[in-house]
């Protein structure tokens, strides 16, 4: 005890600090394997929905305004051709009533609750095993919690929240409570971060940040400036009410930001688009040939983007099957980096002769038209004399 007391002397002020910082690191020891323990304890519901084409078909045309050109020949996302790995974003969102969701909007059932009331969106992997090759699809998404991670002392914690997420489909032959039989065409993790209400205002105005630039050059890219309309457009489409999207009062006084935020998995879907818009299929294949689909994807969040900000869109081919992708902010930062990997899919071109004879009796239904009009400007010439 003599020599303690002698110690704590001879530390004088510094005895205090090193108490603070034990006790902090003590409390996050004690939260984390409780919280972790409750959080994995939890039953999310089964989310089942009848999937048609309509989800994907509004997606695509909220983006074709903010992608390249050659993005709307590209062909249309749905039937045999397949759902794009990025629209499974507009499917199977988790129902809350109103009344409750958090104070923020964001679904209480996958957050630690009070006082981690802050929520970002820090990335995650799809993989697609299967095609959705038919319209509609009844179909049911299993959500679970699997992994909640504390990281720091107390005060900066970082709940990092790991949600796993199973897309299956029941055959048309099935019954309808036959889910047995079902085939599961995707896995997703969503990877969720939550703080204290407040932490990481003060970095988040800090001026300047830290900037981490590309390692490469990208072999395309493309440059857009999100809107607030986009932003309502994808909330909606994903039944995402978190007010950091929508509220731009609330993102500056609550949290720091200096707009709208765009939304995490916004900025996978316009990697993965803009990845599609290159590789294709096309709308008009004339002979039956293969293309690259993406298959599975990982990317992570490093910085947030903002609505009324430009963004660059990046992408550059690693090796056969494999490309990264990446969006760098207005200052050329990475804010969002990812690795997809593809297969080649074929895609049944349309047969010559038949394509021949519909364009001649198209041009034969134009020249009888023509000829029509013709007489009836003759006969009312006539009439007119």
């Amino acid at each position: 005890m003599a020599l303690q007391n002698s110690s704590v002397k001879r530390l004088g002020g510094k005895s205090c600090l090193l108490k603070h910082v034990f006790q902090r690191q003590l409390s996050t020891e004690v939260i984390a394997p409780n919280l972790k323990k409750q959080m994995l304890s939890r039953n999310l519901p089964s989310l089942a929905q009848t999937m048609t084409s309509q989800n994907s078909l509004l997606l695509r045309t909220t983006l074709e305004d903010f992608l390249p050109a050659k993005y709307r020949e590209v062909q249309a996302p749905f039937g045999i051709h397949s759902l794009p790995i990025s629209h499974f974003q507009v499917y199977h969102p988790p129902r809350n009533r109103l009344s409750r969701l958090s104070k923020d909007g964001t679904d209480p059932l996958q957050s630690p609750g009070e006082p981690f009331t802050r929520r970002m969106w820090a990335g995650g992997e799809v993989e697609k095993f299967q095609e959705v090759k038919f319209f509609p699809a009844a179909s049911r998404c299993r959500e679970e919690i699997v992994d909640v991670t504390t990281k720091g002392a107390e005060g900066e914690e970082k709940v990092f929240v790991k949600i796993r997420r199973n897309v299956i489909v029941r055959p048309r032959t099935a019954s309808p409570k036959d889910w047995q039989h079902g085939t599961t065409v995707l896995t997703e993790t969503r990877n969720l971060v939550f703080m204290r209400e407040g932490a990481g205002k003060a970095s988040l105005q800090a001026s300047p940040r830290s900037i981490v630039k590309p390692p490469n050059a990208p072999d395309f890219s493309h440059r857009l400036i999100p809107t607030p309309a986009l932003l309502f457009r994808f909330s909606a489409l994903t039944f995402n009410a978190h007010a950091i999207h929508l509220d731009k009062q609330y993102c500056i006084e609550k949290e720091g930001h200096r707009n709208l935020v765009v939304h995490g998995p916004l900025s996978l879907v316009l990697m993965m688009e803009l990845l599609r818009a290159e590789l294709g299929p096309p709308r008009h294949v004339e002979k039956d040939a293969y293309f690259e689909t993406v298959n599975h994807v990982e990317y992570r969040n490093l910085a947030p983007l903002y609505a009324e900000e430009q963004m660059t869109v990046c992408a550059r081919k690693k090796d056969e099957g494999l490309w990264e992708t990446w969006i760098q902010g207005p200052d050329g930062g990475l804010a969002v980096r990812a690795t997809a990997k593809t297969n080649k899919v074929l895609v049944k071109g349309a047969k010559r002769d038949k394509r021949q004879k519909k364009e001649k009796e198209e041009e034969k239904n134009e020249e009888e038209e023509e000829e029509e009009e013709e007489e009836e400007e003759e006969g009312e010439k006539e009439e007119g004399e």
